[in-house]
């Protein structure tokens, strides 16, 4: 009887480890907050991810506490964008995104015409 429990528990080591390992996997995460020139949060704000190499695009939204989060990135080097109604669009490039690494861009956006770039 010990002896299998023994090998269940080991079995089922085994697999909560090889689990976690796997769920990892080879991506990394953007997020941050956007804010506007009183660092007043904006909410849904429309934050596009360029992956600069591939050209794939994900796009997201803040929410109401202005802050967003992009997960599952491939690493590489990206171009994020936040714009919003009244402001103008804040770019920020080759933002590097590592394997396993979390990558905080916060977005002060400028009072102006969507046409405008910052």
């Amino acid at each position: 009887m010990a002896r299998r429990w023994l090998l269940f528990s080991s079995l089922g080591l085994v697999l909560i480890l090889t689990t976690t390992v796997f769920a990892s996997g080879p991506t990394g995460t953007i997020t941050g907050t956007v804010t506007d020139p009183s660092g007043a949060v904006v909410p849904k704000a429309r934050i596009t991810v360029v992956n600069e190499a591939t050209n794939a695009i994900r796009d997201a939204e803040s929410n109401g506490d202005g802050d967003y989060t992009v997960a599952l990135l491939p690493a590489g080097r990206y171009r994020v964008t936040a714009e919003s109604a009244g402001f103008r669009k804040s770019i920020f490039s080759d933002v590097v995104v590592d394997v396993d690494q979390t990558v905080r861009i916060d977005f002060a956006l400028v009072i102006g015409a969507a046409t405008e770039e910052v």
